[in-house]
């Protein structure tokens, strides 16, 4: 009533430990029972890890997740889920697709943190020098150049890093070399950057 809309698009579970308390089914049943009331089109999760999505999908039949992914986040297609999640015919949302802004920032921004990864993050802007690329058109288009992902979620400071993405979307015209490093475990996850 508030948003003056008769119907939701979707309505995204944020912390999926709540579907795995006590009242999980309670939940997820309610919102089943909201879309089959036509309140609701779509029922979805934001997960974090390949296990959480893994235990989920034996439980709950979702119509869309949200997925971390990026050019140093590829987990959820190594593991097989994204192809698996396509079958089951679940919208896939891409998330952190810049890493918080990290991927786009010089070596003189970056948070002291992030000393510890510095030769991961040399490697990635060596890569993108030595490739002439732009750091928001490789991520962007990394992302967008996949056909498994549906949707792309994305967060905006002002109307001008928005107007900036929006030029940086190019389609096929990006050479999308790929962008191999050992490990990128410590800092895929942003919850965890605090402990870097």
């Amino acid at each position: 009533k508030n948003l003056k809309i008769k119907k939701l698009y979707a309505v995204m579970i944020h912390n999926s430990k709540q579907l795995n308390g006590k009242r999980g089914l309670e939940l997820f049943n309610s919102l089943s029972e909201l879309k089959k009331m036509n309140k609701i089109k779509k029922i979805g999760v934001a997960v974090y890890t390949v296990d959480e999505l893994k235990k989920l999908l034996k439980k709950f039949k979702f119509d869309l997740v949200s997925i971390p992914y990026s050019v140093f986040d590829e987990r959820f297609t190594n593991s097989g889920l994204i192809n698996r999640m396509k079958k089951m015919n679940i919208d896939i949302y891409a998330r952190s697709i810049f890493l918080q802004g990290l991927l786009l920032m010089k070596k003189n921004e970056r948070p002291k943190i992030f000393k510890k990864c510095e030769q991961l993050l040399n490697q990635w802007d060596h890569f993108i020098k030595k490739n002439k690329l732009s750091k928001i058109e490789y991520c962007l288009n990394f992302v967008l150049n996949n056909p498994n992902i549906n949707k792309v979620i994305l967060g905006f400071d002002n109307h001008i890093h928005f107007k900036n993405v929006l030029k940086s979307i190019r389609g096929s015209g990006i050479p999308l070399v790929k962008f191999n490093s050992t490990d990128t475990s410590k800092i895929i996850d942003a919850r965890k950057w605090k402990i870097i």
